[in-house]
């Protein structure tokens, strides 16, 4: 199974990367569970450990900030929910350049951490900035039983980001490449 986290539906919705994802994966032989921004909640996030996928792909803003990445959740910020989590800094307030006025819930390594359950073996694609722009945010998705983490190591536009993880999808799932022959040929 496969878990698409899609936060970016919200603001940056991309219907050819759904239906071509989905069907990349579907062809391989995957059983494919798209969540759609209105799903992307703290709650989601907290679970996606217990559900077993073999590859989670989150379609997401993802920030740097202060040392600290955050990955996006659809959750409009609010002071008092989540207080335990906000005050032990598993949750951030995060915004994105579509829409700076607006502060969602946004999860960082330590959330990843502290969530349910273990990744067992999964691989996590993290579509948002800044990804690898320091190793915690991967680190902790290995420590929680995580195979591969794979990310980018500086800010991307949802544009490209959408189209170089369809072409990752190809060379792993229709070309059978190795996960390093699809990663080398997705980036030349």
């Amino acid at each position: 199974r496969v878990a698409i986290v899609d936060q970016l539906s919200l603001t940056y919705p991309n219907q050819n990367f759904t239906r071509d994802s989905i069907y990349i994966l579907e062809e391989a032989g995957y059983t494919v569970d798209y969540y759609w921004w209105d799903h992307a909640t703290v709650k989601l996030y907290k679970n996606l450990p217990k559900y077993r996928y073999k590859i989670i792909i989150f379609r997401a803003h993802s920030v740097l900030s202060n040392d600290t990445i955050s990955i996006f959740t659809s959750e409009p910020y609010t002071d008092d929910k989540y207080i335990y989590e906000q005050l032990k800094d598993y949750l951030s307030i995060v915004r994105s350049y579509d829409d700076i006025d607006r502060k969602y819930f946004g999860i960082t390594s330590d959330f990843i951490r502290n969530s349910n359950g273990r990744f067992d073996n999964a691989t996590i694609v993290l579509m948002g900035c800044n990804g690898l722009a320091n190793p915690k945010m991967a680190q902790a998705f290995i420590d929680k039983g995580a195979k591969v983490f794979i990310g980018w190591n500086d800010t991307i536009t949802g544009h490209h980001s959408d189209l170089a993880t369809i072409h990752l999808l190809e060379h792993l799932f229709i070309e059978k490449l190795t996960l390093d022959e699809s990663l080398n040929k997705t980036f030349k």
